[in-house]
């Protein structure tokens, strides 16, 4: 495949030129167009993303911790069964692979946890309309650009 025939509308993801220009601009969304433009059309692109996402195994363990001896040992164990259903449920391994996922082709990924009662979910973002420039305690505040809604 000739390099300079990957084009999107009249723009050319394979200029040198016009990447290193994105970079040095710091340019997110083109840079971030570039990067999906690739992963959809490149195979060794797409596995090295893929490679690099699920690299890291996500494996995760539940330990209780009992502050109260005089709780009963049967709640204990109904209340460690049921946290462990939850958790089975939420597919913790596949939610960390796609967010890793989307971290490398496009660079961040925002959403918000779901609860719904038997299981946790994630409700993704859209990344154009989202940024997080500072800290509410430890966690990131996501800041959401409302124009998405006059869509």
């Amino acid at each position: 495949m000739n390099l300079g025939s990957l084009k999107k509308g009249n723009r050319s993801y394979s200029d040198k030129g016009s990447v290193m220009k994105a970079l040095s601009d710091k340019n997110i969304a083109t840079l971030r167009e570039i990067s999906n433009y690739f992963y959809q059309t490149n195979g060794v692109y797409e596995k090295a993303c893929n490679t690099i996402a699920t690299m890291y195994r996500y494996d995760w363990y539940l330990v209780p911790e009992i502050f109260d001896e005089s709780y009963p040992e049967e709640k204990i164990l109904k209340e460690f069964y049921n946290l462990l259903h939850y958790l089975d449920n939420s597919y913790i391994k596949k939610i960390c692979a796609d967010i890793a996922l989307k971290v490398v082709v496009e660079g961040a990924y925002y959403g918000y946890m779901v609860d719904n009662g038997t299981s946790m979910g994630l409700q993704e973002l859209p990344i154009g309309y989202c940024r997080s420039r500072y800290n509410v305690g430890n966690l990131p505040a996501v800041e959401f650009d409302m124009r998405f809604f006059d869509q």
